[in-house]
């Protein structure tokens, strides 16, 4: 099963809401709405709660140059088919130097 990641695209570091934002209450912009930042758990529960093999897969970037991605969800025990589908997503959409090594976001540093 492919899936969306979280409910919008990555947002840059100086609007992060930090580590503590469940207990704070703190909101982020997602498609021009102010939304709980919890609200960026939802998808990633569906395979924590199933038990199931899932990866985070880049697929590209935005206009800003942030990535973006889809979630890979296999079966119970196929986390190697998981880790292949991933591994074409990347391959195909680009983002990925000589199939291995993710490329970083523009002006991403170590």
């Amino acid at each position: 099963m492919i899936m969306p990641v979280t409910v919008s695209a990555a947002f840059t570091s100086d609007n992060a809401p930090g580590l503590n934002a469940l207990s704070e209450g703190r909101t982020i912009e997602a498609d021009g709405e102010i939304r709980p930042y919890s609200d960026h758990y939802f998808w990633p529960h569906f395979a924590i709660y199933a038990k199931l093999p899932a990866v985070a897969v880049p697929t590209g970037f935005t206009a800003s140059g942030l990535p973006i991605g889809v979630q890979v969800i296999g079966r119970s025990g196929q986390d190697a088919w998981v880790m292949r589908v991933a591994r074409q997503i990347m391959g195909m959409s680009g983002v990925c130097r000589d199939g291995q090594e993710a490329l970083a976001p523009p002006g991403f540093q170590d």
